[in-house]
């Protein structure tokens, strides 16, 4: 009997180790408000994709994944940490595309809170050096900033900046390239599992979809 409860014991301590981790992906903006414009693109449907596509590597990982918007709709920023916190997430990454005045910028940046713990700053380095490595574009560094999502999540947590939209070549054009926004993804999924302590795999290039059938002929006569 001692060694029966002995067992069950240590399967109760195991158990919360088992579940699933839970990360936030925050595509930016959405609904009323578009982000950034430039290029023929939009920065909510852009980031949106990435996110989703994010969200589908870390699910099939085993990660719990969720996004704080599923579609182009409206979520205030206060809302989108209070939903990280509420799920008792282990990360927080939130997706944007950057913009700016004058003569268009390029490259890719990573911000963390003025005041990020250890981990925090490590997550935002490994978000970067993925983003870099999928990308190529100008490396602009991990930068600290008082953003709210930042600032209101209780979890380590991390801003990226993929692109500038308004710079057409190359910074949009991979913005607004399919099997870019794919490398992106694959990028963030890497970086957040780097920080779960985990080894990422290759997941390769999403799946091309399903051929649409052939229409059958009509019938003669």
């Amino acid at each position: 009997m001692r060694a029966i409860g002995l067992s069950l014991l240590l399967l109760l301590l195991a158990a919360p180790a088992a579940r699933a981790q839970t990360v936030v992906i925050d595509p930016g903006h959405g609904g009323s408000d578009p982000g950034a414009v430039g290029c023929g693109l939009e920065e909510e449907d852009v980031v949106l994709d990435i996110a989703r596509r994010t969200r589908d590597l870390l699910r099939a990982d085993g990660v719990d994944a969720i996004l704080t918007r599923e579609d182009d709709r409206s979520v205030g920023l206060s809302a989108r940490a209070s939903f990280a916190n509420s799920r008792g997430a282990s990360r927080f990454v939130s997706i944007h595309a950057n913009a700016n005045a004058g003569t268009p910028a390029t490259g890719t940046e990573t911000f963390v809170y003025t005041s990020a713990s250890s981990t925090s700053r490590t997550m935002g380095q490994q978000v970067q050096d993925e983003m870099i490595a999928a990308w190529g574009l100008r490396n602009r560094g991990l930068k600290s900033a008082n953003f709210a999502v930042l600032r209101l999540t209780s979890m380590p947590a991390a801003l990226s900046e993929t692109g500038f939209i308004n710079r057409c070549d190359p910074d949009a054009a991979l913005l607004g390239s399919a099997s870019a926004r794919q490398e992106m993804a694959v990028a963030h999924y890497r970086a957040i599992l780097r920080s779960l302590g985990r080894t990422p795999g290759d997941p390769g290039p999403a799946p091309e979809p399903e051929p649409e059938p052939e229409p059958e002929p009509e019938p003669s006569g």
